[in-house]
């Protein structure tokens, strides 16, 4: 079962997933590179897209759409098949809509064929060597489920800043670094039954370096946000405790390793194209480095962290103390940015690849 039944839906994700825009933004000219590079099937033949992990749709729109708007500046005839792929809990209606209403790839957009596949990009998505481009932005990062060994009183073991006085122990930080090379492999070797020859894989992740995780400053705002209700009576010690996030973040070698290192399992079946691993700006963070504007800033990132955490917390919390509970959670982490924001630096680490099937 997978670990997270994805974002915060009804168009909230989409609303507050900003800085995972910046992200596919960031890199666009890559998608425009794969793309302009895609060898082309037969005459009449389709070329299929695939987008892995596209929650409601509005950033994925964007990437996908760029591929498909390339291949027509080609003069490509054939018809193009988008694959909008996500957990089957995924809200797909929005997706439609929000398909419907794009200006950059319109549902009924002449030769463009947009269809969902609703399962794990853990496991088989699409029939083996149908797909010309695959990508994935700011999705592998979940984990298809929790290592049986978690560590109570921190909300992310492995990533987050440790506190003074919590020890996270070695076998709990190795318990989830095997659980995520072990779900990179599984996801490497599904895209590579799914690839043709040639095909291209651009695979983008919020990572880390030798100084900091991608979930530093974010987690512990939520962890300490989560701390101060349990310290208020609000939520139990037992439920805080079995609050942890399902996330692991990469470094590049990390990323590479299936498919670069010596004896790599799939050195076989893809090349290395090219590489990022360095800071995206982050909008927010931006803002408020220009505006100094503390309450928007609080708004805009406790929107950034509901986004993507909210169901993980909320299915912990909410049959214990409620939704006004889950609420709560939030809205004191607001009122902890807005007291000590310098407490909760975010940056946008960013690792990524492009691979091509062989």
């Amino acid at each position: 079962m997978p670990s997270t039944s994805g974002m915060k839906d009804r168009g909230f994700y989409d609303e507050h997933s900003t800085a995972q825009r910046a992200t596919i933004e960031f890199l666009l000219d890559w998608i425009e590179i794969a793309a302009r590079e895609l060898t082309l099937p037969a005459a009449g033949k389709p070329v299929t897209i695939a987008d892995y992990g596209c929650s409601e749709g509005n950033n994925a729109i964007l990437g996908l759409g760029r591929a498909v708007e390339v291949l027509q500046r080609r003069g490509a005839k054939h018809p193009i098949c988008g694959v909008f792929s996500d957990l089957a809990t995924n809200n797909f209606n929005r997706l439609f809509e929000n398909l419907t209403a794009s200006h950059a790839l319109a549902a009924d957009r002449e030769g463009f064929f947009p269809v969902a596949a609703g399962g794990s990009f853990y496991g088989p998505l699409l029939p083996p060597a149908t797909v010309h481009l695959g990508m994935t932005f700011n999705a592998v990062c979940w984990m298809d489920r929790l290592p049986a060994l978690v560590q109570d009183f921190v909300i992310h073991p492995c990533g987050a800043t440790i506190r003074p006085g919590v020890e996270i122990p070695a076998e709990v930080r190795r318990a989830f670094i095997e659980q995520a090379a072990s779900d990179l492999l599984r996801f490497y070797t599904h895209r590579a039954a799914e690839m043709q020859a040639g095909a291209r894989l651009i695979i983008v992740l919020p990572g880390r370096n030798e100084q900091h995780w991608c979930g530093s400053g974010v987690y512990d705002l939520l962890d300490d946000a989560c701390r101060a209700l349990v310290d208020a009576g609000r939520i139990d010690r037992a439920v805080y405790e079995r609050i942890t996030m399902p996330v692991y973040f990469r470094s590049l070698d990390e990323l590479l390793a299936p498919v670069r290192e010596k004896d790599a399992p799939l050195a076989s079946a893809f090349t290395v194209e090219k590489v990022f691993d360095g800071c995206v700006p982050t909008p927010f963070v931006e803002d408020f480095k220009k505006s100094g504007n503390v309450e928007r800033y609080a708004d805009a990132y406790v929107g950034f962290l509901q986004a993507f955490s909210e169901p993980v917390v909320r299915h912990v919390v909410e049959p214990a103390h409620g939704d006004a509970t889950v609420a709560a959670i939030y809205e004191q982490a607001k009122a902890l940015l807005r007291k000590e924001p310098e407490k909760y630096p975010y940056r946008y680490l960013l690792v990524a690849a492009t691979l091509v099937r062989q």
